[in-house]
């Protein structure tokens, strides 16, 4: 390997301007650092995005972008959002005792009436149940034992959470055969299917199973060259995920925060709809609830769950842009990258988070619209709305993801960053790049066979304390399979997230790639120049 003077370029620093004399200065992060003969040296003024964006020196005639000074973006939409969390409190506060009233007042009637008390006392198969020293009680002969339950998904969620932590350096080490084993899966369990389906019967299934298999084995022959860009992509990902695992903690903590949000939201939602629409005990209702309520409740639900989410895609793209410019700052579990880029994404880019979470939530909200008036009549321009709808949905989530990169990154505005970020990848001809993703196979490996091993670690904890008389075995492991899948893809979901970054910071600062990273960089530059010698313009 031939040693760095000034500017000149050589096999393994394919990025520098090769044109430039050799006494010129070596330029890392847009600065100039007077080195030479001594190869790439960080400058002590380093990058880091809470401040000011990156300068790239790519060649020459590329764009440079202005700071961004800090300030909160978009911030009507955030306004917007917290009152809308206010209303769904206040609604919460004052349907659901109505509810609780209007059920309790119907159940006490019921209890009054003859008929009812007969069925009661005749129905043998009539199951009661009570809470006595932590056993759950059924007359049908299943006895619960609360306490092992417990235990049993607390001890599940710490494996899978080890577990999951642990399977980020198997990534690293086998990331290129994981996608390759998750193309064979995927065509052999297809496969399977169709064979499955024809032996019984059930011939529409088996016809659609073969055509997924011939479909998945046709993109896997096509896409097979390609696995290795795909993987130095993904190893770069968890690389960064790796070393500022503390986003990890975020990204469980959204996973709470959305599962509290399901049961708010059900609840306020259940309770209003039960008042406003005068409802039964048994489900009936004397008044027609407005299709445009509806619509409203299921909005809320959509922004709510996307405004969760996207908060931890933009703390990543902030750790990737801090890992990518200056490691120093985002090498550790609790790095100063992971607690700024959460700040920034809870304060400054917050607005930006809302409007993008926003656009997303109306659309699906009427898909779902949609879906129930499917579901009331067959209609085929019906049918049609609801694809057509799915198919925006897709294109705004894709959107999303690319502009999110660099709020998080650069701290634009929304809008702002869509445009660039597709100016930026448009500008260097990677728009058939962007498209290619195959990371998503090797990352649903990797979950489900972390989710059998949980299920394994549980079936085994529920043998030694088992969760109660007449509780099916296979209970506990089914318990720790979904419980490791879950935290499994929490976690996974920040890896694909940072992939998204990558692409985005290698469109942008390569240099300082090379400069801060160099082994991941040449093994990025090789595996890119193979799979797309065409699109991909460096070197």
């Amino acid at each position: 390997m031939t040693t760095i003077s000034g500017l000149t370029a050589n096999s393994t620093t394919p990025y520098l301007n090769a044109n430039n004399p050799q006494n010129a200065p070596v330029i890392v992060q847009g600065k100039v650092v007077s080195t030479p003969n001594k190869g790439f040296v960080v400058p002590s003024t380093a990058y880091h995005p809470r401040d000011s964006i990156v300068e790239p020196i790519h060649n020459p005639q590329d764009f440079k972008r202005d700071p961004s000074p800090r300030r909160c973006n978009d911030l009507i939409w955030a306004i917007l959002f917290l009152i809308h969390l206010g209303a769904m409190v206040w609604v919460a506060i004052y349907y659901i005792p109505q509810m609780t009233n209007r059920l309790g007042a119907d159940y006490a009637a019921d209890a009054n009436n003859d008929d009812h008390r007969r069925f009661l006392e005749e129905d043998q198969d009539w199951s009661y149940q009570n809470i006595d020293n932590g056993y759950l009680y059924d007359n049908n002969a299943i006895t619960l034992n609360l306490p092992s339950t417990i235990a049993v998904v607390a001890v599940t969620c710490v494996s899978g959470i080890f577990l999951a932590t642990t399977a980020l350096g198997f990534m690293v080490l086998f990331a290129e055969t994981l996608i390759r084993v998750g193309f064979i899966a995927t065509a052999l369990l297809s496969l399977v299917m169709g064979m499955a389906s024809v032996a019984t019967g059930q011939i529409a299934a088996a016809i659609a199973s073969f055509v997924m298999f011939v479909l998945v084995t046709w993109y896997a022959c096509n896409a097979w060259a390609r696995i290795p860009f795909a993987a130095t992509n993904l190893v770069t990902a968890t690389t960064i995920v790796r070393d500022n695992l503390g986003v990890a903690v975020y990204a469980y903590l959204s996973l709470a925060l959305a599962f509290g949000w399901a049961v708010w939201w059900t609840s306020a939602t259940i309770a209003a709809l039960f008042v406003l629409g005068d409802c039964e005990g048994d489900g009936t209702c004397n008044n027609d609830l407005d299709p445009f309520l509806i619509f409203l409740f299921l909005a809320s639900y959509h922004w709510t769950f996307h405004v969760i989410a996207n908060v931890v895609t933009v703390t990543v793209a902030g750790v990737s842009g801090t890992w990518w410019m200056v490691p120093s700052e985002g090498n550790q579990f609790c790095s100063k990258a992971v607690t700024d880029s959460y700040y920034r994404a809870n304060t400054l880019a917050f607005g930006s988070i809302c409007l993008g979470s926003l656009v997303v939530a109306i659309v699906s909200a009427a898909k779902e619209i949609i879906r129930q008036m499917r579901d009331g009549r067959d209609s085929v321009l019906v049918c049609i709305a609801e694809f057509l709808l799915g198919c925006i949905k897709n294109i705004l989530e894709y959107f999303n993801e690319w502009a999110f990169c660099f709020v998080g990154i650069y701290g634009y505005s929304f809008v702002e960053s869509g445009m660039q970020v597709m100016d930026l990848l448009r500008s260097r001809g990677w728009t058939s790049i962007i498209t290619d993703d195959l990371s998503g196979r090797a990352l649903f490996i990797v979950s489900f066979f972390v989710a059998l091993l949980n299920g394994l670690i549980g079936w085994a904890f529920g043998s030694v304390i088992p969760l109660g008389e007449g509780v099916p075995e296979i209970v506990p492991f089914l318990i720790a399979m979904v419980t490791g899948f879950t935290l499994c893809s929490t976690l996974f979901s920040v890896v694909g997230s940072a992939c998204k970054s990558v692409i985005v910071l290698y469109a942008e600062a390569p240099n300082e790639f090379q400069a801060n990273h160099p082994e991941l960089s040449n093994r990025m530059r090789i595996s890119w120049q193979q799979a797309w010698p065409v699109d991909f313009k460096y070197g």
